[in-house]
């Protein structure tokens, strides 16, 4: 038999509410909860309240990167298309 008290994991992270979430996400309240009614952003619902995890938003944030196209290979695309490319 172990005799070993457990230790809480201290490093589990705390929930966040719909304010402090709305605010690291730049979004209106009202977005976040609409995003949340239609379950595409990462949430819990307990006892008839939202939460979220930090970690997990700016996770879902990252999900959506667009990969960026240097310039000498946007440029050369163009020129295959036959658009003048102009550099500024």
């Amino acid at each position: 038999m172990n005799t070993k008290a457990v230790k809480p994991d201290l490093t589990q992270e705390e929930p966040i509410n719909v304010d402090t979430a709305a605010r690291l996400l730049g979004l209106r309240r009202s977005t976040l909860y609409a995003l949340t009614s239609r379950r595409a952003v990462p949430h819990y619902k307990r006892g008839g309240r939202i939460y979220f995890l930090r970690t997990e938003l700016i996770a879902w944030i990252k999900e959506g990167r667009r990969t960026v196209i240097n310039d000498t290979s946007a440029n050369a695309h163009l020129r295959q298309l036959g658009k003048e490319v102009t550099n500024a």
